[in-house]
């Protein structure tokens, strides 16, 4: 009953979306969008070396930018958005990729074409240590093993509840004490190298996304705290400027970790929850370090998702935030 009602909500938000941005015209606000894995394509993901995640690929994401550039929207690094605090509003949008996997460089070429910013949010300890992602691990052995991808997911959200060390220490019990190496430049992270050279002239702007990837608000204040410090230290170091951007691993955050990003001099900060942002103008602080995101899949229309995106009202991602889709 839940999955026909949000069935039903969606094809009532696609009609609705489209009023809202054709019909009633369009209102200026910030869209900022997120991917995780850069494919060639589809055909990348039959090997099964990392989780198939919003199956995005080269192709899709030029699609994305075109569409935002062709309808008056200007794509911002971080310190340009926060020159819109005290500028006024527009169309804006934030190009934003999580965690730090080397085939990110893989839309080097398209940012540098299209003169599009990103943020390439990074976890240090997987750059420094040169461990695949944990659920890339599982998601490799398990299908190794002839699991669901159903079975699989199901065990991804169960280890999210655990601390980082606590996941890498069952992964060595489950399968065996070289599973969390990269296998392939599809799993890989970035290297400290390739940290260092991803200056603004690449497109990439680079963020903290902490130390370990841990679920911030599950931690214990000092601990978390200490995680987005860690981090931070460490891309001062291998950039030669602190990042003024943080993406909190799985989106989630609280006034703790908040006043924690704040602490180290984060000034930008983005969750998972799907919203369109008011006016650079009229946001405080505290917004600024809890901004909106929006997730695109690549295995959905690219042009109706971005209609979605740009909407000024979502009556889906409404009903969605509230409980009841």
């Amino acid at each position: 009953m839940r999955n026909r009602l949000a069935h039903l909500l969606r094809r009532v938000d696609k009609h609705w979306t489209r009023w809202s941005v054709a019909g009633s015209g369009e209102r200026d606000g910030l869209v900022s969008v997120l991917f995780h894995t850069l494919l060639k394509d589809e055909a990348e993901l039959r090997h099964d070396l990392v989780h198939p995640q919003q199956r995005t690929t080269v192709t899709h994401l030029r699609r994305f930018l075109e569409h935002f550039l062709e309808a008056g929207y200007e794509f911002l690094s971080p310190d340009e958005l926060l020159t819109t605090s005290t500028e006024g509003s527009g169309r804006r949008a934030v190009l934003t990729f999580d965690d730090g996997y080397r085939n990110n460089l893989r839309a080097v070429p398209l940012l540098r074409e299209l003169s599009v910013p990103a943020i390439l949010f990074v976890t240090t300890d997987q750059v420094d240590r040169q461990h695949a992602f944990w659920w890339d691990v599982v998601w490799r052995e398990r299908r190794r093993r002839g699991a669901s991808a159903e079975v699989i997911d199901r065990e991804i959200r169960a280890l999210k509840s655990r601390p980082p060390e606590a996941i890498a220490d069952h992964l060595t019990v489950e399968f065996g004490a070289h599973s969390l190496d990269a296998v392939s430049d599809l799993d890989r992270p970035l290297t400290a190298e390739e940290v260092r050279e991803l200056v603004p002239d690449s497109g990439f702007h680079v963020g903290n996304h902490t130390a370990d990837h841990a679920i911030l608000p599950l931690l214990e204040p000092e601990d978390a705290a200490g995680r987005i410090r860690r981090a931070q230290r460490r891309l001062t170091e291998l950039t030669g400027k602190p990042p003024v951007a943080i993406a909190y691993p799985n989106g989630d955050l609280s006034p703790a970790v908040v006043a924690a990003a704040r602490d180290v001099g984060l000034r930008l900060g983005w969750t998972l929850q799907p919203r369109k942002e008011r006016p650079a103008a009229g946001r405080s602080p505290d917004r600024d370090l809890s901004l909106g995101r929006f997730v695109l899949w690549g295995d959905r229309d690219i042009d109706e998702q971005c209609r979605l995106f740009r909407a000024d009202h979502s009556l889906y991602t409404l009903l969605k935030n509230r409980g009841r889709a």
